[in-house]
């Protein structure tokens, strides 16, 4: 089997420890293989083709090609949690007649802007949206349709370089920054719906969907904007957990889904009660959606996934869903300034993992998207009721222990 990663921060001896493949290969950036991570690798993986441009370049998929000549792999992996190896993936294991994702599923669940035309056509309801190729057709939809809108790649991860326009000044000021270019960012617009944002996590097995739906306290933008970011798990009481799951069937079932895959679908419920597609990807979700799910359901959605594209047999994965506790994550941004504060470990006893990415004394810029935060943590609960307190006290908790220089 070939694995695909840009990144090796996955343990892969422990992932990969009981995938019964005589030869395991790995293409990834030559950054990657230093000596101390390079002894590691070899534990795991045959060989190791280090390439100069990981992510914009034909590097990837030439050394596929070509190690596929030498020795005929016959699966193709990816990161559980990561998008941007999706659609290259799909395009080799089509050319190399290879089982698992073809390319018009990986686009499907990769272009905001054609999973919504797909969505919309089968009338799921959805922003309004349109590509966007220069700035006169982001004029020409504000015209339309008025502020606020959402400006964001159709091919993005994780809010990256996602910006929301409330007022005439956001719009003037985001068109006259040097690094804006709608034709090479392929970047589309959508209008901004206003309501509870929601997230359904799962596993598709040949075509039977099992998937449990958690809600967003605050939102990826609110991180941006300098609050908090935190998500916690439905419970089994909570009335919308049979109509979020039936809808995520619903849109499993409009798009090309794959016979087997993860996803983690996102969606809003606005202030009318309507449910209002976002996005969706055919991944696991990131951060501690993995974790949440194996403290909930003992089922590690990331391990999951890799067995998945690995053809290896889940069935015991395929069950019915009831969490025996109420999980959440939270995460904390990053200001800009000096860090003078910040406890590398926290007593609370419902706080089963934190995480720290900076130490006192380290400067910092703002959190411009969810993936580089100040701090993470896992909390665990035992009602909606009872995670939404642990989250105000772990926030307390957090704003005594955590903080910047004040400037003079």
């Amino acid at each position: 089997m070939l694995v695909l990663s840009g990144y090796v921060k996955d343990d892969f001896s422990t992932i990969y420890k009981d995938f019964n493949f005589k030869n395991k290969y790995l293409i990834t950036s030559k950054k990657n293989i230093k000596p101390g991570k390079l002894k590691e690798l070899r534990q795991v993986f045959t060989e190791i083709i280090g390439v100069e441009e990981y992510y914009d370049s034909c590097q990837v998929e030439w050394a596929a090609i070509d190690l596929h000549k030498r020795v005929r792999f016959n699966r193709i992996i990816t990161p559980a949690t990561g998008e941007f190896d999706i659609i290259r993936a799909a395009k080799l294991r089509k050319y190399l007649a290879i089982d698992g994702q073809d390319p018009k599923s990986a686009c499907a669940f990769r272009d905001k802007a054609l999973m919504k035309t797909m969505l919309s056509r089968a009338e799921v309801k959805t922003p309004s949206f349109q590509k966007v190729t220069s700035t006169v057709d982001l004029l020409k939809f504000i015209e339309i349709y008025g502020l606020p809108v959402v400006v964001k790649p159709r091919f993005g991860v994780a809010s990256l370089n996602t910006q929301i326009h409330f007022t005439s000044k956001d719009v003037e000021s985001f068109l006259n920054r040097p690094d804006v270019s709608f034709e090479k960012q392929k970047m589309m617009v959508e209008t901004y719906v206003e309501g509870e944002m929601f997230h359904v996590d799962g596993l598709v097995f040949n075509g039977k969907v099992i998937a449990w739906p958690s809600i967003y306290v605050g939102t990826a933008m609110d991180m941006v904007n300098g609050k908090f970011f935190a998500n916690h798990l439905l419970s089994s009481e909570n009335p919308l957990v049979p109509k979020l799951v039936n809808y995520a069937k619903k849109i499993l079932s409009i798009l090309p889904t794959p016979k087997m895959t993860a996803f983690h679908l996102e969606l809003f419920k606005n202030k009318s009660g309507e449910l209002i597609f976002c996005e969706i990807a055919s991944r696991a979700g990131g951060g501690y959606t993995s974790s949440i799910w194996n403290a909930a359901f003992d089922i590690p959605l990331r391990e999951a996934f890799y067995l998945i594209q690995a053809g290896i047999n889940v069935d015991q994965y395929e069950k019915e869903l009831h969490p025996k506790i109420i999980p959440a994550s939270v995460v904390i941004p990053k200001q800009t300034g000096t860090i003078d504060r910040i406890e590398q470990s926290c007593p609370l006893s419902f706080v089963s993992r934190y995480v720290t990415f900076y130490s006192a004394g380290e400067k910092t810029q703002k959190s411009s998207d969810t993936m580089n935060p100040i701090a993470s943590a896992l909390l665990l609960g035992k009602s909606e009721k009872d995670i939404t307190k642990k989250i105000n006290q772990f926030l307390h908790w957090a704003s005594q222990n955590i903080y910047y220089q004040q400037s003079r």
